[in-house]
Order: C-alpha cells, then structure tokens, then sequence
C-alpha cells in the first residue's frame, strides 16, 4: 500500500481538530512493529519492484519486465511471443500550458475497443511505408493498454506514467530521464512522430466531434523481455488487486484473485493468507490531493481497519503486515494491540514526525 505508512506531504495543511480520530489506524501505528529502511527507495518503479519482491518473483523476472506481465493479464493466450520484447504505449491527452506540455490524463479517457483498434490500425498503416520500422507492431488489447511488440530488443528506462501525471513533459525530456537506454532516441523519435500522426487522426476528429478529448500522445513504459513462467495452483492464497501487473503476478503464481471489494473480506481459515493491492492513497498524493487522502483513510478504517482489530483481537487473524514500496513495513498482531503500556498517538502525529 504505497502512500499509507510512510511520511505524508501536506498533511499539515489540514488543521488538526479537521482530522478524524482514526482509532484503529493510530493503534495500530503506535503498537505495532514498524521498521523504516535506512535508505528508503524513492525510485520511479518501486512499485513495481516492491511487488516483484512479495510475490517471490525478482530473482526470476529480471530485468523489470512490467508489460509482459500486464500482457500476459490482459490477452488468454501470449504464445506469440517467444523471444519478442514487450513495451506499454498507453493512450493519453497532453495538454499545452505555455511553452510546454503537460501530461494531463494517462486514464479514463472513454476510450472503446474498436476506436483503439482504429488508432492502432492508423499508427501501423503509417509506419508500415518505412522499412526501417519494421520490426515493432502496435497493438491494442485493451481500450486503455496498448503494447508495441517488438522483434528487437528495447534496451530504454522509462518512466510509469502515474510519476508525470499532471507534469510538464519538457522536464522530464531536459534532464534525460523520460527515455534513457542504448537505443532510447530511436524511441524519443517515435514518441514524437507517434504524436504527429495521432494530431492528423480521422479517429481523434470523431472524438472531439462528440465533445470527448483526443489520444493525442502514447505513453511509453515497462520495457522488457516477453516471459512466459509456466503457472502454479496455490489455493490458499487470494489476492484482492484492481492493478494490472499485481493482476499479472497473482495469474503466475496460481492465487485466487479478486477486485478491490468494497469492505474487507474476512478470513476463510486459519491456513489462508490474503493479500491486497491498493494505490489509491499514493495516487492521491501524486495529485498533491491530501484532502482526498484523508477521506480515503477515513473510508480504509471503517471498512478494513475496524473488522481487521476485531478479527486479531478474536484470533481469526494471526498477523497483519502494511508493505510501502519504499521498503517501509508495519507488523501487527493481537499482542502488540493489547500494549496498553505504549501510549497511542495520533496517526497524524505519528506520520508528520517519521524520518
């Protein structure tokens, strides 16, 4: 849960009487066993990363491979793909603010599948005139999750868009960090070029036509080797993840996988472990939305918090462990609730003071 343990910017600006109590989540913040690393990792797919760990998949995965994941998620059958290389190339709206261009909207962007085909049909029919650009196909599996698959191999970094969102690009262009890699200018081209043919979309004057934003850009990320792990059966272990590389991960282990529920699900028994996957509170915080922040906890400790103390203090829950990306990790048990002797601070007091 990226965004929920860790320090949070802004929070003082919300005056303290506006804050809820939250009793359960300060609890378990004061009483629990909360270890912070010494060097807390901060880097753009830490995530990413940090997903990798838990799911006993970093030493087999190796580079990053985050749209080969998201692929294998998104698609029945990726038997196509022996020796391919896969990168994200999502739909976006860039907006102009002055002299730059600010990537406004990476999501929801009322997107159907066969007008993603169509732009998909028009970038392919473009570059298919160059021999150059032979090598790579633009494909569209979703309404929101297009990949270039690719005969070569795309040696370039890049950037998730969650990081830019809501950004000047040209920052990220001037310091070299939005492509980097053996052969990123042949990719920072396309970037660029990809935008001139989705400006000239019969496709994009539809969309405005109907008063909806235009794909004017693709976003390029998750880079890496096609792989194909033969999948495991483990049934005692459910994964609750709205997130489409935790998704990815839960499908190559075998879990039991289910959407973000509304409320937390209780425990089946007492040999099943359950995981979930939320950015919700990260999110909030790259929008520098701490007002929403705050509602979400809120809504987290009605909904989860509340039933989780109640199913360790019964026993039907043995431990509870929070995972931050940054290497940030929170234990607790019913033990630790019952340390009446540590005095329980504000969560707010607790966040704001963290290293």
């Amino acid at each position: 849960m990226p965004g929920l343990i860790d320090p949070v910017p802004y929070l003082e600006q919300i005056p303290v009487q506006e804050l809820p109590a939250l009793p359960s989540f300060s609890t378990m913040l004061s009483r629990g066993k909360r270890s912070i690393p010494d060097s807390p990792d901060y880097g753009f797919n830490s995530f990413y990363t940090c997903l990798l760990k838990e799911f006993e998949l970093r030493n087999l995965l190796k580079p990053l491979p985050i749209a080969s994941i998201c692929y294998l998620n998104d698609i029945e059958n990726a038997s196509d793909l022996n020796d391919k290389y896969l990168m994200r190339a999502d739909p976006c709206f860039m907006a102009p603010d002055r002299d730059q261009l600010v990537l406004a909207q990476i999501k929801n962007l009322n997107i159907s599948l066969p007008e993603a085909r169509q732009f998909v049909d028009e970038i392919n029919e473009f570059f298919n005139g160059y021999e150059e650009e032979s090598f790579w196909t633009l494909k569209a599996i979703t309404p929101e999750h297009w990949y270039i698959v690719s005969d070569k191999a795309i040696n370039i970094a890049a950037i998730p868009p969650e990081k830019v969102v809501g950004q000047s690009v040209k920052s990220f262009l001037s310091n070299g960090k939005l492509l980097s890699g053996k052969n990123s200018g042949h990719w920072l081209n396309l970037f660029n070029e990809f935008q001139m043919v989705l400006h000239n979309s019969p496709t994009n004057k539809q969309r405005v036509e109907q008063g909806k934003l235009p794909v004017n850009s693709l976003w390029f990320w998750g880079a890496g080797q096609a792989v194909n792990i033969s999948k495991v059966t483990n049934n005692t272990t459910t994964v609750y993840a709205d997130n489409n590389f935790a998704k990815g991960l839960a499908n190559l282990k075998g879990y039991r996988l289910q959407g973000i529920a509304e409320s937390y699900q209780f425990a089946g028994n007492e040999d099943e472990q359950i995981i979930y996957i939320m950015d919700d509170f990260i999110r909030a915080i790259q929008n520098r939305d701490i007002f929403t922040w705050v509602g979400l906890l809120k809504q987290f400790e009605d909904q989860y918090l509340i039933p989780l103390v109640q199913e360790l203090n019964s026993g039907k829950v043995s431990q509870v462990e929070f995972v931050s990306p940054t290497g940030t990790r929170l234990m607790v048990t019913k033990k630790q609730l019952n340390r009446w002797w540590r005095k329980k601070l504000p969560f707010y007091n607790i966040l704001k003071n963290l290293p």
